[in-house]
């Protein structure tokens, strides 16, 4: 994590920061980037667009093939939940944690998401996930896709 570290929070930093790399280039992030930003960025950001919030969401399965990573969510937003499907593909050198983490135990609360943030690079991204756990899931690709069960 470049932004949502334990001294940038300890700062009062994280989000601002954050915010400003995303504001300097908003305009690269694709649509699937942008609405997974809830809770993260100012709600004026986001405007027009359908939000995925990621906090407190539970991996419910893992699945890597070739250079394709999919994982599959339950989303919880306001009072309602669902199960969305996210699909990278192009996948480069990720990092991958514990099994346990991915959708092998699904009553393991250390699954949850606490936070994520996205970087570009070229023409690559790097979707970081921390965990409850303190573990997280980096995975550097060149597109995705979001659906919905």
């Amino acid at each position: 994590m470049r932004f949502f570290t334990d001294e940038n929070f300890e700062d009062g930093t994280a989000y601002k920061k954050y915010e400003r790399y995303c504001r300097a280039n908003w305009q690269y992030f694709p649509k699937e980037l942008k609405v997974i930003q809830f809770g993260q960025l100012p709600e004026e950001m986001l405007s027009n667009l359908d939000k995925i919030n990621l906090h407190d969401s539970r991996v419910l399965d893992f699945n890597q093939h070739r250079d394709t990573i999919t994982i599959k969510l339950k989303v919880i937003f306001f009072d309602t939940s669902k199960v969305v499907i996210f699909r990278y593909f192009n996948v480069k050198n990720s990092d991958i944690p514990d099994i346990n983490l991915l959708g092998a135990d699904i009553e393991n609360p250390n699954s949850d998401l606490m936070r994520h943030e996205v970087h570009i690079d070229k023409n690559f991204f790097t979707h970081t996930i921390l965990f409850a756990s303190g573990k997280f899931l980096k995975i550097h690709f060149h597109k995705m896709e979001i659906s919905e069960l």
